[in-house]
């Protein structure tokens, strides 16, 4: 035997069955990566090994010996390109005595042979199914490194490592998929106690109200059974755009909801949906002259609309002003709601828009909601051409800016959205 190898084919074996346990042994992905490239050291004799995986129909480096820099696990090689592009499109091992004059080697890859130092070249593919999931490279700096046999007893045990490489695969998914299962459950129970929450607050004041007004009506007077039905209204009106945001979010989600695009007046609309937060907070509004009409569905507009005044309403102390801001930005209409809470901090800002998102804890947080107004906001938005941002800093408030099509250059906008 070569390479350092000269044992009995018996004992050649019992060293493969033996490596086979080893790296068999564990499902951590990458601890079979680590323990296939340290057998490997124990049946042949290279200088650079490495194991690339087929991800996302592209080579990607998972495991070195000796250790690679973190960039080079970033680089992703095209299958087809390259020597280990080839052997993992055809499925065949591939050995170049001399990397550094092989014809099959494309001119950059002779090279990185030239400047790394390496000679001998030897690449074969890990096969599942007749196709190749990734492949194992060794390299020499010396000519002609890998013999025959030497190769061969390489190639037996290739499978090994792709048996394992798939049972490790194959548990991280059975895994994530568990844990997807219980965030699905979690998820589940936190909405049903929010949603009781906020249902129960309204009706507790409903019919807290209306069972005073039963059994006392005769000691009111006209103003306070008028301010009583007011509130039961109000939180009549609470109890209702909850239950609406969650038909809605349910339409979203089984995509069937209709929209319908035409031409509004954005400060008619705008005017109309804030006369309805004007008694909870004092509004200040901002319409730049000669706003043209905007292209969006009326009355998902209002609803867009409504949920980030409410939103302001609900994040900022009470007594200070929410301010609303329409003007051009390019050729589309920005429409921004201000508010000057506590605001929210940058690493929360893509989440708000997640359904059931609160950026407080839900056993402490400080006002109500179950976290769907902004996730329903940014989908309407989608789904009318338009789009929405935010604009945030802790101590500073919070602004959401809407940018709709003007009705001008509406065609245009709803075809590139």
């Amino acid at each position: 035997m070569t390479q350092g190898h000269k044992a009995s084919l018996e004992q050649e074996m019992s060293l493969l069955l033996e490596l086979s346990r080893d790296v068999s042994s564990t499902l951590d992905l990458q601890a079979v990566l680590d323990k296939s490239l340290a057998s490997l050291r124990r049946l042949i004799v290279f200088d650079g090994g490495s194991i690339q995986l087929v991800v996302d129909g592209a080579l990607q480096l998972a495991a070195t010996d000796p250790p690679a820099p973190p960039e080079a696990y970033a680089v992703r090689l095209p299958l087809g390109r390259g020597l280990g592009g080839r052997i993992a499109v055809t499925c065949e091992p591939l050995y170049c005595p001399d990397a550094t004059a092989d014809a099959r080697a494309d001119p950059e890859g002779l090279a990185k042979a030239a400047t790394a130092g390496i000679r001998s070249y030897f690449g074969a593919p890990l096969i599942e199914h007749g196709a190749a999931i990734g492949l194992v490279q060794l390299d020499s700096g010396t000519v002609d490194a890998f013999p025959a046999n030497a190769r061969a007893f390489v190639l037996a045990f290739l499978p090994t490592i792709t048996a394992a490489v798939q049972n490790a695969r194959l548990f991280n998914r059975e895994v994530e998929t568990l844990n997807l299962l219980r965030e699905a459950e979690n998820i589940k129970s936190d909405f049903l106690a929010l949603v009781s929450h906020e249902l129960r607050t309204p009706l507790t004041v409903v019919i807290g109200i209306a069972d005073t007004l039963a059994g006392h009506t005769a000691e009111f007077d006209a103003d306070t059974i008028k301010d009583l039905a007011r509130r039961i209204g109000r939180n009549g009106q609470v109890l209702m755009r909850l239950i609406e945001d969650l038909l809605d979010l349910s339409t979203i989600e089984r995509d069937v909801m209709n929209i319908e695009v035409t031409s509004l007046d954005a400060e008619e609309l705008i005017r109309e949906v804030a006369d309805g937060i004007h008694a909870e907070r004092p509004l200040r509004i901002r319409i730049a002259p000669g706003l043209p009409p905007v292209l969006a569905d009326a009355d998902r507009l209002t609803q867009v609309l409504r949920n980030l005044l409410s939103n302001a309403v609900k994040f900022s102390p009470p007594g200070t002003p929410i301010e609303v801001h329409a003007e051009m930005e390019g050729d589309r209409v920005a429409v921004s709601v201000t508010d000057h809470g506590l605001g929210i901090p940058k690493e929360f800002q893509e989440q708000v828009f997640q359904r059931f998102f609160q950026v407080e804890r839900t056993t402490t947080r400080s006002v109500g909601g179950i976290g769907i107004g902004l996730y329903l906001v940014q989908h309407l938005c989608k789904l009318m051409g338009a789009s929405v941002r935010i604009d945030s800093s802790p101590g500073h408030g919070s602004t959401f800016t809407v940018v709709l099509a003007a009705a001008a250059s509406g065609a245009n906008a709803l075809l590139d959205a």
